[in-house]
């Protein structure tokens, strides 16, 4: 009887423990996805959910609503359409012009303000202001600054240096053509350059976006050691040495961070389009984000604007997929070196 009565006390210590615990995980992790369900369900329902039902779509002749399968007539056709491929270069000509451009702007701002300048705290604010403006009113704004008439605050600021009024939104020629014709150069058609309409929303979209660049620059430059910049400081580099030899190369995360956002955020550019030029004159400045509203509200070709939104889509990863993979084998190469 002794004997029978000391045999549970033989068991396995801690396994009572173990089993508590493997409980009390399980509840944590139930709780922790109960916490980040209607998470998922905003982004299944308004993220995901949306791209597989606009494939859908896209293999439709669809006007109002379905009128019969067609396969992948809808991206042939898109493929095969010279008004797709216009609004392709258009596009790409938008992001040649802004991205390249503004961080190179971004970064010098944010040497200029990260340096104990009086002021600096202002400056930034007067900076990230176009951001955070509504950008739909901004681009109407300057829509009327770009104004041919005496009107328009940008020719009536040019005349003061004697130069005539600008037909800023509606001139279709390239900009490279109006200024070599202006000294009597005769430009081939390929050398023509982007649409001055298409030039001035570019400088507008600089204006609004270079202050979200700088922050971002300038947050990224709070991480650069002071001690490296001292000792350039010591070796005898001059400003604009270690701006581009010590500094830039700590900045390349943020550079590719910002790459990144500032390619996606070109090649969806809408509302300065819509604001100031509704994609003419003569569709000079309809963008690919342009046409494919056009044919969803304008033209109602709901099928074929959803198989260009989805051409944008692969685009977009694949360029994204390029440039993180750039940034992977620099960084991976100056590890090695």
């Amino acid at each position: 009887m002794r004997e029978q009565r000391l045999k549970p006390a033989l068991a396995v210590p801690g396994t009572t423990t173990i089993r508590t615990r493997l409980a009390e995980r399980s509840r944590s992790l139930g709780f922790s996805y109960l916490l980040i369900l209607p998470a998922v369900i905003i982004l299944g329902l308004f993220h995901i959910f949306p791209i597989f039902y606009a494939f859908y779509i896209s293999l439709h002749k669809w006007k109002i609503q379905s009128q019969g399968y067609i396969g992948f007539t809808n991206y042939t056709r898109a493929l095969h359409s010279e008004e797709f491929w216009n609004a392709i270069r258009t596009t790409l000509w938008y992001v040649v012009g802004t991205v390249p451009v503004g961080l190179v702007v971004a970064l010098f701002l944010a040497i200029m303000l990260f340096r104990p300048i009086a002021g600096r705290t202002v400056y930034r604010v007067i900076l990230f202001l176009p951001y955070i403006t509504p950008p739909l009113a901004m681009a109407i704004v300057w829509g009327w600054m770009y104004k041919q008439d005496g009107a328009g605050l940008v020719n009536a600021f040019l005349g003061l240096f004697g130069v005539g009024n600008q037909r800023w939104l509606l001139d279709t020629r390239g900009v490279f053509d109006l200024l070599a014709s202006n000294v009597g150069i005769h430009l081939p058609t390929i050398l023509h350059g982007p649409p001055l309409p298409l030039v001035a929303i570019m400088v507008y979209s600089l204006w609004s976006s270079v202050g979200f660049d700088t922050i971002i620059f300038l947050a990224g430059l709070s991480n650069v050691p002071r001690e490296v910049i001292e000792a350039a400081q010591i070796d005898g580099a001059s400003q604009f040495q270690i701006a581009t030899r010590v500094i830039a190369p700590l900045l390349r995360p943020t550079i590719l961070f910002l790459s990144i956002i500032s390619v996606l955020r070109a090649f969806q550019v809408f509302n300065p389009i819509y604001a100031m030029t509704l994609g003419g004159p003569a569709q000079k400045t309809e963008t690919i984000t342009f046409f494919i509203f056009d044919q969803f509200f304008q033209q109602v070709n709901v099928g074929y604007g959803a198989a260009i939104a989805l051409l944008l889509f692969v685009i977009l990863f694949v360029i994204t997929l390029i440039q993180l993979r750039l940034g992977e084998e620099r960084r991976v190469g100056r590890a090695g070196g």
